[in-house]
C-alpha cells in the first residue's frame, strides 16, 4: 500500500490516463468514447465497491462514508478502484444503430486508445508505490515483493504496440484477451487487499473477459481479411 503522503498522486495519474486514452482515439464518435471513459471511471469505483460489498457497507467503514460523503469512506482515493469494470463504459456507448462497420471501427479505435491509457494508469501505481504483490517466501515484511503494477505497465506498453499493427477486425478480441490475461497472470502474485479477500473473486471476472476476447478473435480469424476497410501499419508501404 502506498504511503499516505503519496495517495494524492493517484488521481492525477488517473486523470492523465483518461486524457491519454481520449487523445489516442482515432475514429468517429469521439464524444461517445469520452462519455464511455467517464462511465468507465465511475464503474471502476462502483465495481470496487461490489467486489468488497460486505466490507464497504458494514461497520465503521460505512459510518466514515456517511460522516464524510464528499471525501471520506469509499469515495476517498485511497479506498481503491477496479480496472476490471472500465471497458464496460466504452462498450455501452458503441454506436449500435450505425451499422456493423461503424461498430467495428469504434470498437477497434476504443481498444487501441484504452491500451496506452491503462499503461499510464499503471505508471501512476508504480510512481506512487502502490499495488505491490506478494513477497517471495511468504513473509510480508521481508524479501522481494512482486512489482505487479510494473508487470502490467510493461504488458500494456507491449499491447499498445501490438494493437497498432494488427488488422482492425482483430483488435477487440485481442484486446480483451490481453485485458483478461494480464489480470489472470498477475492475480496469484497480488498481495491481499487492505480490506481483505473480496466477496467476488476478480479471477472470474478476468476469465470472462479473456473468454469473450478469445471467442471474438476466433470468429474474426475465420473470416477473410480485415473487413473494416482500414490500412494497418503492418500493411503500410
Amino acid at each position: 500500500m502506498q504511503a499516505p503522503e503519496q495517495i494524492w498522486i493517484l488521481p492525477l495519474w488517473q486523470w492523465a490516463a483518461f486524457w491519454v486514452a481520449a487523445l489516442a482515439f482515432r475514429s468517429k464518435h469521439a464524444v461517445r468514447f469520452v462519455l464511455g471513459l467517464g462511465l468507465g471511471a465511475i464503474l471502476a469505483r462502483l465495481g470496487w465497491g461490489l467486489l468488497h460489498f460486505a466490507q464497504v457497507f458494514s461497520g465503521g467503514f460505512a459510518a466514515a462514508w456517511l460522516e464524510e460523503p464528499a471525501w471520506g469512506g469509499w469515495l476517498a482515493p485511497e479506498t481503491g478502484f477496479s480496472v476490471l469494470f472500465v471497458p464496460v463504459g466504452p462498450l455501452v456507448f458503441v454506436p449500435w444503430a450505425h451499422g456493423f462497420k461503424a461498430r467495428r471501427r469504434y470498437a477497434a479505435a476504443a481498444c487501441r486508445a484504452l491500451a496506452p491509457g491503462f499503461a499510464v494508469a499503471r505508471l501512476g501505481c508504480v510512481w506512487a508505490g502502490c499495488c505491490s504483490g506478494e513477497t517471495l517466501g511468504g513473509e510480508p515484511a521481508v524479501g522481494f515483493a512482486h512489482p505487479t503494477a510494473l508487470y502490467e505497465l510493461l504488458g500494456w506498453a507491449l499491447a499498445t504496440a501490438v494493437l497498432a499493427r494488427i488488422p482492425g477486425s482483430w483488435v477487440p478480441g485481442f484486446f480483451l484477451m490481453i485485458f483478461g490475461g494480464l489480470r489472470l497472470a498477475t492475480e496469484p502474485l497480488r498481495a491481499p487487499p487492505p480490506l481483505g479477500a473480496p466477496d467476488l473473486d476478480p479471477f472470474w471476472i478476468a476469465l470472462v473477459w479473456f473468454s469473450v476476447g478469445l471467442g471474438e478473435l476466433s470468429i474474426r480469424l475465420r473470416t477473410k481479411g480485415d473487413r473494416l476497410g482500414e490500412p494497418t501499419r503492418a500493411r503500410a508501404k
